[in-house]
């Protein structure tokens, strides 16, 4: 997710500019300021109608998980897809972007198209942590929620980014060509959208939910019932899940409790280190039963 959360207004950049900051540096202050500004709107907001009272203590542990994912997404982001890309151009014939765009109406085209193989490819990811054991321990994270607010977009494992640039983010790169000014337009909607479909609000789009994603619809991804939360896994088109048989329709005003059974919030150093320690669990238990 957090490859699509937009920067700050440029009068910001050039403050920072004159700070003296590298430039990496000024790109992760834009990043927490912005995401600082959409937290506080939206935990303003969802005081409207919310679902339950906000849990004061998860959003400050949300916060400081925030930090740490941003770090690393700008690390990923800097340091490890430009490579990559450059490596698969030089494989790939005719190299990277191999849509590629020139008037605004083929602009909005791969707009819509780049929306949707984008959450075609989270749909599968997705998935897959949910089904597999090794990768439900890194994804657990985002599911301890018990009181599912907008901090809760960014509680999730560092983990998870790096498969999310694997499996989402270089085959879009390598599929898409889009101009400066639409990759702008595309990370700051995908990543308002991520932060609406969590929001603490009693929103529905009702006889229309099977278009788009909305709180109550991801909502119930988020259920205490292990069926439900293995349901309605895309964020942006639920008509995924309707194709591959995997949607649940929310009903009026039925607005389940959210968590995981059995597991109670991890304190900051559990939550960035037990997926590791679960996973070195996992692969002892299976050569012991080789």
């Amino acid at each position: 997710m957090g490859y699509y959360i937009g920067t700050m207004p440029a009068f910001l950049s050039d403050q920072l500019s004159l700070a003296g900051l590298p430039p990496w540096l000024q790109n992760y202050l834009h990043t927490m300021a912005f995401i600082a500004i959409v937290y506080a709107a939206f935990l303003l907001i969802e005081r409207l109608r919310p679902v339950e009272p906000t849990n004061w203590s998860s959003v400050w542990l949300n916060i400081r998980l925030a930090l740490v994912l941003q770090a690393v997404i700008m690390v990923l982001g800097v340091w490890v897809l430009p490579p990559l890309l450059k490596a698969a151009g030089v494989v790939i014939p005719g190299g990277t972007g191999l849509i590629k765009t020139a008037s605004y109406t083929q602009q909005s085209l791969l707009f819509v198209a780049y929306l949707l193989v984008y959450d075609f490819l989270y749909y599968w990811l997705h998935r897959a942590l949910h089904r597999s054991d090794a990768l439900w321990t890194i994804h657990k994270l985002h599911h301890t929620e018990t009181q599912v607010n907008v901090t809760t977009t960014l509680r999730v494992h560092w983990l998870e980014e790096v498969l999310k640039l694997i499996f989402i983010i270089l085959p879009v790169s390598l599929l898409f060509d889009s101009p400066p000014a639409a990759a702008g337009w595309l990370a700051g909607i995908l990543g308002l959208w991520l932060f609406f479909v969590h929001a603490n609000m009693r929103i529905s789009f009702g006889p229309l939910s099977w278009l788009m994603v909305s709180p109550a619809t991801h909502r119930i991804h988020h259920s205490l019932d292990p069926v439900l939360s293995n349901r309605n896994f895309a964020v942006i088109f639920p008509i995924w899940d309707v194709i591959f048989g995997t949607y649940v329709h929310p009903t009026k005003d039925n607005w389940p409790r959210t968590g995981v059974t059995g597991e109670t919030a991890p304190g900051f150093w559990r939550a960035n280190v037990a997926p590791l320690s679960e996973m070195a669990e996992l692969a002892t238990r299976r050569k012991q039963t080789q």
